[in-house]
């Protein structure tokens, strides 16, 4: 087991931080599945008020809280790969 481990190991390349850092970061904002449940149930909740609203201030409103929520996700996922590249 070990040296399956050892070669696997030796088998992937070490990246820079930096690279690592972008790789990390680069999160396919379209696809559901890289996201967490929680930020799903929020974000189409958003999205489901928006459909239905008609009021101008409402709906900047919710554009602006549905971008809050997107950036709090990036926030998120810049400091889980910081923690996770720093080597």
């Amino acid at each position: 087991m070990s040296i399956f481990l050892t070669l696997n190991a030796t088998a992937q390349p070490r990246t820079s931080p930096e690279v690592c850092y972008q790789r990390c970061t680069t999160v396919p904002l379209d696809e559901p599945d890289s996201y967490t449940e929680g930020f799903t149930a929020k974000l189409k909740k958003i999205q489901a008020m928006k459909k239905d609203e008609t009021d101008p201030e409402k709906l900047k409103k919710l554009d602006e809280a549905e971008k809050n929520e997107i950036e709090k996700l990036r926030n998120t996922i810049e400091r889980s790969c910081s923690k996770f590249c720093h080597f």
